[in-house]
């Protein structure tokens, strides 16, 4: 299975840097139904994700149909500028949109449709953990967390969603809250001026820099899907972070 590795990888993954497991992760999974922290992104050779004003610089319609396969009937978490470039005041459909702003209401009233604005990722995590400590959840998001096993409802839905902005990313990375990361790595360099804190062009290299802080994560899945032209070639990754 390590052929299907770039021989670069394989070096590193030889020398003991990295655990690789392809197809299947070597941790423990979390009880059955439980919520999960996932993060999704496409970032370019020059680590960027996108325009100040909002814009992509691509339209790659396998990265969009994977993009809305994975997270469809989730919770998607998003900071204010990227729930404004969507153009879609109920935000994405068919998936619970949590809002993160430290705006005051009196400045976004109005400006928003269904979805839930949040003020800090504190939300997030703490609704998590409040499913993750139970012995699990079902797959309909009931949860048995108290002493006495007693049902309650799970306020998220099994799998949570961050997917923007560069802020928001580079937060839940620096608090160490996520779970898996499925990253799409654009060959072309697009010029676009909003670039990530971590280097996950050099998705490699990250991997070896959170290692030296104590954070290990497992290679899952790496692909090379067919794109027509113009659009430029892509390379799929998913990460997950071992117990």
């Amino acid at each position: 299975m390590l052929d299907q590795i770039r021989p670069a990888y394989r070096q590193i993954a030889r020398a003991g840097y990295v655990r690789i497991s392809v197809g299947r992760a070597q941790r423990q999974e979390r009880s059955r139904g439980v919520p999960m922290i996932k993060m999704i992104l496409a970032v370019d050779s020059g680590n960027a994700i996108g325009w100040k004003n909002g814009d992509l610089p691509w339209k790659i319609p396998a990265d969009m149909k994977r993009f809305k396969e994975l997270t469809t009937g989730g919770t998607v978490v998003m900071g204010w500028s990227t729930y404004v470039s969507l153009g879609r005041p109920d935000g994405l459909p068919n998936r619970k949109n949590l809002v993160l702003t430290r705006r005051p209401y009196s400045e976004i009233r109005g400006q928003f449709g269904n979805v839930d604005i949040i003020s800090s990722l504190d939300y997030v995590q703490r609704l998590n953990d409040q499913c993750t400590m139970g012995v699990g959840c079902d797959t309909a998001g009931v949860c048995f967390a108290d002493a006495y096993g007693a049902p309650s409802q799970c306020p998220l839905n099994n799998e949570i969603w961050i997917v923007g902005g560069a802020s928001v990313y580079n937060e839940v990375i620096d608090r160490q809250m996520v779970d898996e990361i499925y990253l799409t790595v654009v060959h072309a360099n697009s010029g676009a001026d909003v670039t990530l804190k971590h280097d996950f062009s050099a998705w490699k290299h990250f991997v070896l820099q959170q290692q030296k802080i104590g954070v290990y994560w497992d290679l899952i899945d790496i692909q090379n899907p067919t794109v027509v032209q113009p659009s430029p070639g892509i390379t799929f990754v998913k990460l997950k972070k071992l117990s």
